[in-house]
């Protein structure tokens, strides 16, 4: 028989949505320490692929940006031991993670420690964006030119394509960088 959430009571429902959502982490967690191993064992290269994203899209059925996107966090995560602990063990989630492993290829490896406890010891107590401020706040401390730097490559890696389909509703895909997106949120709020 399916299971039917309808016929929880609130107090259940929400329980089990905070029971699922944790352990949707530690999965998570575990997919990148696996994700890692494997992109350093180059398994992927035996079975044929030409890279680790390409395998990825391949087997796992990811399209290339969440593919490259997985790979690389999951490299940077390698880096950062305490950081990756405390993300398996459901002290910090995958937003809490991204922001860590986004941060790496910002900095000198003589900044990581640095890094990964600043993660590790506060990200339990920051929810997702105050800890992105402290780890920018970091990385500004650190390296002043890394945050322009990362500025640039999001204004590089920028694309915006708005497509009529042929029955006529509009479809669109987007990756922009802070100060353009905070623009269309503006326009689309109103």
């Amino acid at each position: 028989m399916p299971f039917d959430p309808e016929h929880l009571d609130p107090a259940e429902l929400g329980a089990l949505l905070v029971e699922v959502t944790q352990q949707h982490d530690r999965l998570a967690a575990l997919r990148a320490k696996l994700t890692a191993a494997h992109g350093r064992s180059m398994a992927w290269k035996a079975e044929g692929s030409h890279s680790q994203k390409e395998w990825l899209v391949d087997r796992c059925r990811l399209t290339p940006g969440s593919a490259g996107r997985q790979s690389r966090d999951a490299r940077h995560l390698a880096e950062l031991p305490r950081t990756a602990e405390a993300y398996a063990g459901g002290a910090i989630t995958a937003a809490h993670a991204g922001a860590a492993a986004q941060a790496v290829r910002d900095l000198p490896s003589e900044a990581l420690a640095g890094l990964d406890r600043l993660v590790a010891g506060q990200g339990s107590d920051l929810d997702p964006d105050r800890l992105r401020s402290a780890v920018d706040t970091y990385v500004h401390q650190v390296d002043a030119d890394s945050l322009a730097d990362r500025e640039d490559r999001a204004h590089r890696n920028r694309r915006f394509t708005v497509t009529r389909t042929p029955s006529g509703p509009v479809v669109g895909e987007f990756r922009l960088d802070p100060l353009a997106g905070e623009g269309v949120l503006t326009a689309v709020a109103a």
